[in-house]
């Protein structure tokens, strides 16, 4: 019975995860998972690749936006994760350890662009979880207080906590625009720290990417568009955008499309805007920033 409900809970981990950190985001923004086997065994090449973009090859989990790689040996995929929410949210891949009742693992990440909730930073986000998510789940016991720890030279804050005979690792670390979260679970404590300790020898990219620019598409901004495709009353479409220093589009992630056409015209039609080029110390310099295209067009 103990690993009728383990498996459950675990199959239901990438809706209610992406549910719990898009705040007022709908069950409609993320349908139920596929089976795993849907899931694609390599990523396009790209010269800019999209944070969903993931592979799995020889035990390692790669995700190229990230520079992120995981090797988990005889670790087995799991469910396939719903699309990106239109708040940003994405359930990136999950994995199982071999045999029943082990560990589990989710790898996600929340754009800090659209996120439902402000959240400035993966600490800002963790006290969110700790102080308003926790509480909420039946006989929850937070194990200890809130730290940090060093892994592949990125800081995560961490919180270890326990409900429902499943003990649970929260880790998140700020990452190029979004914060990166692993999130393992299993029925033991002691299998859930050796499963951690896989993460020595993770390894992420230095955040060197693009300058992290919130709102910076608006009317004062943009000097030249192409008009995109009109959009229902109502709706709107996350897009991510890279700038170049030159003002130019480097390129367009259109996050949630009502469907894959529209989803095409719309970067289409971005990859063709011109912007004013924003100045770092008077400089002009390269930067990633996002917009919601809505019926109204671009906000002042």
């Amino acid at each position: 019975m103990t690993e009728l409900v383990t498996s459950v809970a675990r199959s239901l981990l990438p809706v209610v995860f992406a549910l719990a950190l898009s705040g007022t985001a709908s069950a409609l923004d993320n349908p139920p998972a596929a089976p795993a086997e849907a899931k694609s065994a390599a990523a396009p090449a790209s010269a800019f690749p999209d944070p969903q973009e993931v592979s799995v090859n020889d035990d390692t989990f790669t995700d190229a936006y990230f520079g992120m790689s995981l090797k988990l040996p005889s670790w087995k995929e799991g469910l396939q994760g719903p699309p990106p929410s239109l708040v940003g949210n994405y359930v990136l891949d999950t994995f199982d350890e071999p045999g029943p009742g082990k560990t589990s693992l989710l790898i996600g990440a929340q754009d800090t662009f659209f996120g439902a909730k402000p959240f400035k930073n993966a600490a800002d986000m963790t006290e969110d979880f700790r102080t308003n998510n926790l509480p909420k789940i039946p006989h929850v016991e937070i194990e200890k207080a809130p730290a940090t720890m060093t892994l592949a030279g990125h800081e995560f804050q961490r919180i270890d906590y326990n409900a429902g005979g499943l003990y649970r690792t929260w880790l998140a670390a700020d990452l190029r625009c979004h914060v990166l979260l692993l999130n393992f679970t299993g029925t033991e404590r002691a299998d859930v720290e050796k499963s951690v300790k896989l993460l020595d020898d993770l390894k992420l990219a230095p955040d060197t990417g693009p300058l992290c620019v919130k709102g910076y598409v608006t009317r004062s901004t943009v000097t030249h568009v192409v008009v995109v495709p009109q959009l229902q009353k109502g709706l709107k479409v996350p897009v991510r955008v890279i700038i170049g220093p030159d003002g130019n589009v480097r390129h367009v992630h259109v996050i949630r499309a009502p469907d894959d056409i529209l989803g095409l015209a719309i970067a289409a039609a971005i990859q063709k805007w011109q912007f004013k080029p924003y100045l770092v110390d008077g400089k002009p310099t390269e930067i990633e920033t996002g917009v919601n295209l809505q019926t109204e067009g671009i906000p002042d």
